[in-house]
């Protein structure tokens, strides 16, 4: 087994055991995300040794993200930048700073990179189908549901009892532990528990502007 298995494994058992005690708790969740695409277009021009190399920077670059979670609200932020050993850096623009979330007032607010707020329905980018079949991941029980707004594809662990997950979403009966978009992927890697955290706090904006005026 692995020490990315044996983390979450660990985790886990914490979450269950600590589970009557959630809403007292503050948890921080790490995600790495990744990508699966061909990135045919950055490499049509290059040579077949240069492709080779770009793809694997590519592909094997992982963004590492955290998702704290304090009662009823939840900050989903960039951490670090993982890099393939060995090879040059890529760098890649993210468009957000901070994803908030305040599920008892059903709404997020998204800081983007350049200041602006974005402001959205928790439950209107939430709405999913959940698919009748189940899988393993990391020996825990995951069940998978799409997404009905973008096509998204969520794995949530129902008997971990936190309705959250990477990014704007959320809303399903269990936390998510991946999810894919596209040819984008996100993985649950690592979860802690404290009691001492300070209270997140939404950030004020003159102006909002809704999801779809941002995702365009």
């Amino acid at each position: 087994m692995s020490i990315k298995h044996i983390i979450i494994v660990i985790s886990i058992i914490s979450i269950v055991l600590r589970f009557n005690n959630i809403k007292s708790q503050c948890i921080s969740i790490e995600y790495e995300k990744s990508s699966t695409r061909n990135f045919h277009s950055l490499v049509a021009s290059l040579s077949k040794d240069k492709a080779l190399k770009l793809r694997r920077i590519l592909r094997e670059t992982k963004k590492v993200f955290t998702l704290d979670i304090v009662n009823d609200k939840s900050a989903y932020s960039y951490l670090k930048t993982i890099h393939p050993v060995g090879l040059e850096p890529y760098h890649e623009t993210i468009t957000f700073k901070t994803i908030f979330k305040n599920f008892t007032k059903d709404k997020i607010i998204i800081q983007t990179n350049q200041n602006k707020g974005v402001n959205e329905s928790i439950n209107k980018l939430n709405e999913w189908t959940i698919m009748s079949s189940d899988s393993i991941i990391d020996n825990y029980k995951v069940i998978s549901a799409i997404n009905q707004n973008d096509g998204a594809i969520a794995w949530y662990a129902p008997d971990i009892p936190i309705s959250n997950g990477p990014m704007q979403y959320g809303g399903l009966p269990g936390l998510i532990f991946m999810l894919k978009i596209g040819t984008i992927k996100i993985e649950l890697v690592q979860i802690n528990f404290t009691k001492d955290c300070d209270e997140i706090k939404f950030p004020q904006f003159e102006k909002l502007i809704s999801y779809k005026s941002y995702a365009k």
